[in-house]
C-alpha cells in the first residue's frame, strides 16, 4: 500500500464521495511530488538519529518475579545476599526501584555493548522465610 492509497482512504473516511482508484490517483496527481520529497526526508531524518547522532540507547531495567537473583546486575534492597551463602537457587519476589542501563551500538554495527548503569533493587523471596517482619528503609 502507497502514502496515496492512506490519505485516500483518510478523505474517504471524512466524507469525500469517489471511488478510492480515482482518489489516489487525483492525490498522486496534485501532490505526488510533495509527498515523495517528504518521505525523502524523513527517511533521511530517520537515518540520521538512528545511526549518526544517536550513539547510545538508555533503558529502564527490572527483574521480573521468579528471575534467578544474579547480584552482577541487581541489587537486594532488603536483605543481604552474601550472607545466604553459596546458594544459587535464590529468586526475585519482586523489583522495588528501576534500574537503568545504556546499550551502544557495537563498532561492528552488528548487536549492542550493555553497560548496567544502575542495578533494579529487588526482594528476594528469602525474605518470606524470616521470622521477624521487615522495618523499612
Amino acid at each position: 500500500m502507497h502514502i496515496s492509497d492512506s490519505l485516500a482512504d483518510v478523505i474517504l473516511c471524512a466524507g469525500i464521495h469517489n471511488k478510492h482508484d480515482q482518489m489516489s490517483d487525483t492525490i498522486i496527481r496534485m501532490a505526488g511530488d510533495r509527498i515523495s520529497a517528504v518521505v525523502e526526508m524523513s527517511l533521511k531524518l530517520n537515518k540520521i538519529l538512528g545511526e549518526e547522532v544517536t550513539a547510545a540507547d538508555i533503558e529502564t531495567t527490572w527483574a521480573h518475579a521468579q528471575d534467578a537473583y544474579d547480584p552482577k546486575w541487581m541489587e537486594d534492597d532488603y536483605g543481604d545476599w552474601k550472607t545466604y551463602g553459596a546458594r544459587r537457587d535464590l529468586k526475585v519476589l519482586c523489583t522495588t526501584d528501576l534500574g537503568l542501563r545504556r546499550l551502544v551500538k557495537a563498532d561492528n554495527g552488528v548487536g549492542w555493548i550493555d553497560t548496567v548503569l544502575i542495578k533494579p533493587k529487588v526482594i528476594l523471596e528469602e525474605i518470606l522465610a524470616t521470622s521477624s517482619p521487615v522495618e523499612a528503609k
